[in-house]
């Protein structure tokens, strides 16, 4: 794939007047291009196996206005845009018993439009087991799964909730000293386990 954003509208949080507001921000333009692939494989009934990537560059096109002044943004890493991301897992299911897992990597992205703050690379990993319950009860579909979301509980920053033009001070091209500000972050879910019975009616 290949894009190209003149004026690419960015979803982002600000402070108003001490509230949280959900806003629309005018990121400049942007080129991105990339390439996302997917592998399923079956080899028995009952088993399929996948494996999954995708490589993104996107990089901002212009310097982005700061008051009377201009950052250095050009040819900086888009924000919220990881670079790498990849999957895998696996799912099992013979008429009686089932389950799945499910990994995934996503790669370090950056929180300013001046590439000064990031937050690492992650990866996650979810389990889940059951067993089809209809031949043992009245013949109509039920299922009891047990679900183990997170279970390596990496305690990260998941996402950027709310981007910064530049996280430290910084000399604009009309050489203004442009204070930073901090970007604000989403936290990764801690591990949990969750029990469901499911049935048709």
């Amino acid at each position: 794939f290949h894009y190209k954003f003149r004026n690419r509208q960015l979803a982002t949080v600000i402070d108003q007047g001490g509230a949280q507001v959900n806003a629309t921000i005018n990121a400049g333009g942007q080129t991105s291009y990339g390439v996302d692939a997917e592998i399923d494989y079956r080899p028995v009934a009952g088993v399929s196996l996948y494996l999954s990537g995708e490589y993104l560059r996107a990089r901002i096109d212009d310097d982005l206005p700061v008051g009377a002044d201009f950052l250095p943004t050009k040819g900086k890493h888009a924000v919220s845009s990881p670079t790498v991301q990849f999957g895998a897992g696996g799912i099992y299911d013979d008429g009686r018993f089932f389950g799945s897992v499910a990994s995934k990597y996503i790669g370090r992205q950056y929180a300013s439009f001046m590439n000064d703050e990031r937050i690492k690379g992650y990866a996650t990993l979810d389990l889940s087991v059951g067993m089809h319950l209809a031949d043992w009860l009245d013949g109509k579909r039920t299922d009891l799964r047990v679900n183990a979301i997170n279970v390596t509980d990496p305690h990260v920053l998941a996402g950027v909730q709310s981007v910064s033009t530049n996280a430290q001070d910084t000399i604009g091209r009309n050489g203004t000293v442009i204070a930073g500000s901090p970007p604000a972050y989403y936290v990764g879910s801690g591990a949990a386990v969750m029990a469901t019975i499911s049935r048709a009616f």
